[in-house]
């Protein structure tokens, strides 16, 4: 609440809101990579298995990919956003303007500054993640199972 409050003082409601583009470029196609990278991966256990049940193990693995595969799409475009958000105000006119400066100071790499810390963090944690969602479906539908359509 501080950071907005000082945030919005300082730029108004604009200040506040700088970034969200930018944001949305990034999470809406990683979001479908990710979801994608998911039922993709479980798909193929299941054709393995010759079954609908995963294994433990299985839903993690699907999980892990899941989040590479979100910051595969997501990093660039968050290098971006976080350059253009911590800037000083009037530096970039739009966080588009950051990718010609990134570009000539820093190459391709520049875009991907972070990955590898990312990578190792995606993993374990997205994996823990679709487990989580897996066992509460399992116990939802557990407690209130839905009719067969």
């Amino acid at each position: 609440a501080v950071v907005s409050t000082q945030s919005y003082r300082e730029g108004g409601i604009r200040n506040v809101m700088r970034g969200t583009v930018i944001t949305a470029v990034r999470d809406m196609p990683a979001s479908g990579c990710y979801f994608a990278a998911y039922e993709l991966t479980k798909s193929r256990f299941r054709e393995s298995n010759g079954s609908d049940d995963l294994a433990f193990w299985q839903v993690l693995v699907a999980g892990g990919f899941a989040g590479w595969a979100n910051w595969a799409w997501g990093i660039a475009p968050d290098v971006v956003k976080t350059r253009y958000q911590t800037a000083p105000e009037g530096k970039y006119k739009s966080a588009l303007s950051v990718v010609p400066e990134l570009y000539k100071t820093e190459g391709v790499k520049g875009f991907f500054k972070g990955l590898g810390p990312i990578a190792l963090r995606a993993w374990p944690a997205n994996a823990c993640c679709m487990l989580g969602y897996e066992m509460a479906l399992k116990a939802m539908n557990w407690v209130a199972p839905l009719p067969e359509y």
